[in-house]
């Protein structure tokens, strides 16, 4: 057997060192984990400052846009619902018993593409109108076609083939539209009073 006679100073400054070699190796790996962690946190950050910014872009761009299935600015959309609902009065079936105030959605145009009203020579619309005049006041909802030409025509579908008649009367791309009434009723009621406040 050999015996070797070490000094108990030297095997405690050995394994110092190792403890201090063990705890180096752990700082520097806490140190990788926390500057991964950092870097992870600032891509996150600017991953968010990024979608912030395109989700304003996107809604100052589709701030004044306009409703899906015309291209008519909302200013230019506001200018013809105004034109056009005196001539839905005027021509609409019920126009025959009772005096009318309407108020109009506009829900697509010829041409589809139109820019402003000057160019538009249909009217597709969704219509609120009041009865005037009468002991009793109803209020009726339709989809209806204007006809801008000279004289101006309005074609409006019938109630018992409601569903048939707007598959004649409007384009494909607008029949969906024309049969969800759901919303326009509650859209138009202060436009048709301050309307029917107008005409009396």
């Amino acid at each position: 057997m050999i015996q070797l006679n070490v000094p108990l100073s030297w095997i405690l400054q050995e394994r110092l060192c190792y403890a201090y070699v063990i705890m180096a190796s752990v700082s520097t790996d806490e140190a990788k984990t926390s500057a991964g962690r950092s870097r992870a946190t600032r891509l996150l950050m600017a991953g968010l400052a990024v979608a912030v910014v395109a989700g304003a872009g996107v809604w100052w761009s589709l701030r004044d846009q306009s409703e899906p299935g015309t291209k008519l600015p909302a200013g230019e959309q506001a200018r013809l619902a105004t034109a056009v609902a005196p001539i839905l009065e005027a021509g609409l079936p019920d126009a025959r018993y009772s005096r009318l105030a309407c108020a109009v959605k506009i829900l697509g145009t010829e041409p589809a593409d139109a820019a402003n009203t000057q160019v538009v020579t249909t009217a597709y619309v969704w219509s609120l109108c009041r009865s005037l005049g009468q002991p009793v006041i109803s209020e009726s909802g339709l989809p209806a076609v204007v006809h801008l030409g000279t004289p101006t025509r309005v074609e409006a579908p019938d109630q018992p083939t409601l569903s048939s008649d707007i598959g004649m009367l409007f384009p494909k791309r607008l029949q969906d539209a024309a049969r969800d009434d759901g919303s326009y009723a509650d859209e138009l009621n202060a436009a048709v009073e301050e309307r029917a406040r107008q005409l009396s």
